[in-house]
Order: structure tokens, then sequence, then C-alpha cells
């Protein structure tokens, strides 16, 4: 095997180990002007960021007394989504010169770049001169980044070079002509730029799940009973999110399926995950991808609250309601209140309870939370029932009605049926 072979396999196998941690798409080139030089090792940003910024090393001109070499280096700088620093990436730099000021999109990440470049003159040969970024900022807008005080006003600009849609610039790798020796020597220094291209992720994996409950109708007191127009499913509102733009210019569309399966991953995760004593995740699982709005009559004196799930410019509609008596609007309070399971339904319950007589009992089953009261319905002679947290149902019957007793931080749930 000839040396060059082994270099070639050494370059790839590194090349290999920078990108391991990256889904790398593609490597974004110009075309080459020169080639003088040996390229170094690809650098690649930490993962879960992308170039947001640089700096470069310029060598100031000689003005015709020693040889120029121009742009010795490109320093990128890694952004995390919350636009945090979280590294810089250079590959091979050259031995002249200093760096400049940083310089960063206004806020977003580089999705393209060019630089500027002169051919071999047979006299003082320079390459690269300059180079800047495409930015493409969260609220949509497209801009360069540039460095205002290059010296070397020299060569032609490339064509910009882009990255493929919904990846941004994540890494870098140069080559360098090393120095003879001299500075008498017609050196080059920086004579090629690569830039990497990673994906990005999709707006449902970054967002943040947070819930809400949001008001449906006011039933009057008077009133037990109120029609109401309930619309469930899944929708986009762009204006709630300040990224929408940035996605929508990346290429990324709506998939509201593969939403509903990440918005449950991360219910997972949610520190609030039982809502009407049903796991987050399976509300989301239970709620109908296409958006639908029903007329339904309402059994609720006072707030009828719908829970509505956000993250981004997504919202999910639930089939989960509340009933929020008159007079706790909004407040917080400790004490009891019964609300159905849905709109329609005529199971009645209540964290934190348990029945004070239970003399009556039918039967007790093994079951989750959101199950017992509808064994309780299943069971024509059921009137009544609490839930422990050891998962037991317990079921009874009585002909008047009982007096709940408060219990607290006991994992109980009492409700009753109401059977016309």
């Amino acid at each position: 095997m000839s040396a060059y072979v082994r270099l070639v396999l050494v370059i790839c196998m590194l090349i290999d180990n920078a990108l391991s941690h990256r889904k790398l798409v593609t490597w974004i080139r110009p075309p080459k002007i020169t080639e003088w030089g040996k390229w170094g090792y690809p650098e690649i940003c930490p993962v879960n960021s992308w170039v947001g910024g640089m700096r470069l090393k310029v060598d100031t001109s000689q003005d015709m007394k020693r040889d120029d070499t121009a742009l010795n280096a490109v320093q990128l700088h890694c952004i995390n989504m919350d636009w945090i620093h979280s590294g810089s990436v250079t590959s091979a730099i050259g031995p002249w010169g200093n760096f400049r000021k940083n310089r960063y999109c206004t806020q977003g990440f580089a999705v393209g770049y060019q630089i500027r470049s002169r051919k071999d003159k047979n006299t003082d040969d320079v390459s690269t001169v300059d180079f800047k970024l495409r930015c493409l900022n969260f609220d949509g807008s497209s801009s360069f980044v540039v460095n205002s005080d290059v010296d070397l006003p020299l060569g032609s600009w490339t064509n910009e070079q882009k990255c493929p849609l919904k990846t941004a610039v994540c890494g870098i790798i140069t080559q360098v002509e090393p120095d003879e020796g001299s500075r008498f020597e017609d050196e080059t220094s920086l004579t090629n730029i690569d830039l990497a291209c990673c994906n990005l992720p999709d707006p449902v994996e970054t967002c943040k799940l947070e819930n809400k409950w949001e008001t449906v109708v006011n039933c009057p007191e008077a009133k037990t009973r109120c029609d109401v127009s309930v619309t469930t499913g899944f929708t986009e509102d762009k204006k709630e999110s300040k990224l929408a733009k940035f996605y929508e210019k990346l290429g990324f569309v709506v998939d509201f399926r593969f939403a509903q399966t990440t918005f449950q991953l991360k219910a997972k995760d949610n520190s609030s995950r039982l809502i009407n004593g049903k796991l987050l995740e399976n509300i989301i699982g239970e709620t109908r991808i296409s958006k639908n709005t029903t007329s339904l009559q309402i059994n609720c004196e006072g707030l009828s609250q719908q829970l509505v799930l956000i993250c981004g410019s997504y919202k999910i509609y639930t089939k989960e309601y509340r009933c929020v008596p008159s007079g706790n609007e909004g407040s917080t309070y400790r004490g009891l209140y019964f609300q159905p399971t849905s709109l329609i339904d005529n199971i009645f319950w209540s964290y934190n309870c348990y029945w004070s007589d239970f003399n009556g009992a039918l039967s007790m089953e093994k079951s989750l939370g959101e199950e017992c009261g509808d064994l309780c319905l299943s069971d024509v002679n059921c009137t009544h029932f609490t839930w422990t947290k050891d998962g037991k149902c317990w079921m009874k019957h009585s002909a008047v009605n009982l007096k709940p007793i408060e219990k607290y931080d006991k994992g109980l749930v009492c409700g009753w049926i109401e059977r016309t």
C-alpha cells in the first residue's frame, strides 16, 4: 500500500470519527480556484448546535514590501436553539495575521457561504482572500455575516454554496499551504474551505409541551345544562410561534401524525401527567388528528373548560373537560368539586375523597383510576365508587346521597353515577 493511499485512508477515518456524533447530510464546496497545501482535520459543532457566527484570521496588506497571504483561518461559532454559545471549530490554521472581531447572525444559523479567491498570478499568489456566511434568522429573514475589515480587495466571489433544506452549517474543513520558512517566499496560506451541513430537528421535537384549560362556556346558575360547540383535533397557528417562518423557509411541513407520536413521548416527561385521572400521553393518543366540531349539551353549573395542549405553533384540542363551580373561576382552592369525565358522561368524580358509608359495598376490582367510574357505570346496581392508589376500585349501592370525606395526599378518587 502506497503512502498516498494510507494517507487517504487515515483522513477518511478521521472524518468518520469527527462526524460519528452528528447526522451529517452533506459537505458543500465552492469551485476550487487553487489547490495548494494540505487539508486539515474536519471539526464539527457539538450535538444540537449549529454555526451562528464567525471570526476571521487575516494577514494585513504588506504594501508590496513582503508577501501577502490574506485569509489565514476561519473560526466558526456553534450556537444551540436557545442561542447559547456551545463552542467553536476551525480546522487547519495559517500562521500569519490576527483574528478579527466576532461576527454573528442576527439570531439564527448559517445555511450557506461564499469565498473570495484569486487565481494564480505567477507573482504574489494570495488564494483565499475573504469569506462570508449566509444566515437564516429565526424571524425568517436572510442576511450575510461579513468581515468588514479585510484589507485586500483582490479576486472574485464564488457562487454561493447552500445547505440542503432542513439543514444548517455545522462544521468545517480547510486546506492550508504550510509556511515555506520565509515571508519573502511566495506564501498563500488558506486556499480552500468546505463546510458541513447537519440536520435540524423538526419543530415538534424542540417545542415545549404545555397544557391549559380553556373555557368553553359559562353556564349561568339558573341552568345546569348548556348548549356548546366543541372543537377537537390538531391545529397549527403560526402566529403563536416566533420560529414559524424560520422552519417554513427550511422546508418543514406539518405532519400531525408525527406530531402526535412525538407529543406522546414528551408527555411521559411532563410533571403533570395525570389529568382527569388519565395519563397525558393516553389523552394525546385518543385525540383525533383531523379537526372536528361537535354540538353538545353539557351538564355543569359554572365554567365548562376544555383541556388544550400547546407546543410551539401546534395546538391539540382534546376530549377532556372539567367543570369549575361558580365562584371558583381562576382560583386555586382546597376542597372537593365533582366534574364529569366528559361533557356527555354521567360519571362525576373528584380527587382527594372517599365515601363515608360502605355498608352497601358491591365489589372490588383492580383497575386504573380512569377506569373505575366506567366499571361502576357498567354495573346497573352501582351508584358510588372510590379508587385507591394501590389500584383498587371499590363500588357500592346507596339509595340516599352520601357525604364524601376529604382526605388529601393519599391518591384517592371518589365519584358517583347520575342515573336517569
